[in-house]
């Protein structure tokens, strides 16, 4: 809430939720900062450490997590160029990775513990992250002894401020017929065995949804469409990298974060990147994120579901199989999520199956 005027801090106050609370955070170098507003009180709370000693710590914990994810099966997304993506299984992996948890506990303690009184009567956390937090699956951290998805419904927001956009009724739109797109096998990248089971299975739960597999997965069946008011799935690789070659990958070629801005999506309640790192990209300043994820926000979306690593493919069906399953009981995105992501910590799925996936966006 650094530079925001008061009567902008009332009004922002104003949108939030019963028991909703945002948590921005601002890292310096040695020390930091978390600034926590509810619909009743505004807080401070500082914390012992800052991106020196951050940096490292989520570098490697993401290190230990996307080694798993490799060693559970393919993967959607990664350098195209490597052999071992797509062709990766569990029983094939020789690889010894090490556990994550220790380096989660260490996270918590620094970043949660400092907020848990606060939280005490909250039932949703918006997190606004700064730096190195960006990258970091805050869903899988355990705060007293639960990850924090089991004690919170979450989502993201590039800063606070973001929250009067996307909840600003010309963001919302409903009864808009839903597009999902599945490239099982796309130019330079390895083929995905789970993408068009995933999008089969909407089907079911979507049953006007507009269904385009394989050979019509197309640039054009994203640019020449009117996708005004409608959800979007997308089930394929996907590259964080700089500004120009941040990618998704279709069937007739790469489509660039560049084309993404391109697009109108006013109204979209919903865009789900079912694809490696979307939520991920090139850091410019003022903290700003070059993402497929932003880039799909900036083009009219009012929320967007997006990863943080390079995902297995078969997890990601299971996950967005239960995602769906809750979207079509009525739930909004940021419950589904949470909801099919405690569904996936009850069945035993480690933390690197489930965490990549966040809501950007309310």
């Amino acid at each position: 809430f650094m530079g925001t005027k008061p009567t902008d801090l009332a009004r922002l106050r104003d949108l939030l939720r019963e028991g909703q609370v945002i948590a921005q955070y601002l890292l310096l170098e040695e020390t930091g900062y978390v600034f926590l507003i509810g619909r009743e009180r505004i807080d401070v709370r500082e914390l012992s450490v800052g991106r020196t000693k951050l940096a490292p710590l989520i570098r490697n914990y993401r290190m230990t997590l996307q080694g798993h994810s490799v060693c559970l099966d393919s993967v959607r997304g990664g350098n195209p160029d490597d052999d071992r993506r797509g062709e990766m299984s569990e029983a094939g992996c020789s690889r010894k990775t090490a556990d994550p948890a220790p380096l989660a506990l260490e996270l918590a303690r620094l970043l949660l513990k400092p907020l848990a009184n606060a939280l005490k009567e909250a039932r949703h956390v918006t997190l606004v992250p700064n730096g190195p937090l960006h990258g970091l699956p805050f869903a899988a951290l355990p705060l007293e002894g639960r990850p924090l998805v089991e004690r919170f419904i979450l989502n993201y927001l590039g800063s606070a401020s973001q929250l009067s956009v996307v909840t600003h009724p010309r963001m919302i739109s409903h009864g808009a017929t839903s597009l999902a797109l599945a490239v099982p096998q796309a130019p330079g990248w390895r083929a995905l065995l789970n993408v068009v089971p995933e999008v089969e299975a909407l089907r079911q739960q979507l049953p006007d949804a507009e269904i385009l597999i394989g050979p019509q997965a197309t640039k054009s069946a994203l640019k020449g469409r009117n996708l005004t008011g409608r959800p979007l799935h997308l089930a394929t690789h996907a590259i964080a990298s700089n500004l120009e070659t941040t990618r998704l990958a279709l069937t007739d070629g790469d489509f660039h974060l560049t084309e993404v801005w391109g697009l109108d999506l006013a109204g979209s309640p919903r865009v789900v990147l079912s694809a490696c790192e979307t939520a991920l990209g090139e850091h410019l300043r003022g903290d700003d994120v070059v993402s497929l994820a932003n880039g799909f926000l900036a083009a009219g979306a009012r929320s967007v579901v997006a990863s943080l690593w390079e995902v297995p493919d078969a997890a990601t069906r299971r996950l967005m199989a239960a995602f769906y399953s809750h979207l079509a009981q009525g739930k909004e995105t940021i419950v589904a999520l949470a909801l099919a992501q405690r569904e996936m910590i009850a069945s035993g799925q480690p933390s690197m199956a489930w965490a990549a996936f966040v809501v950007t966006g309310q």
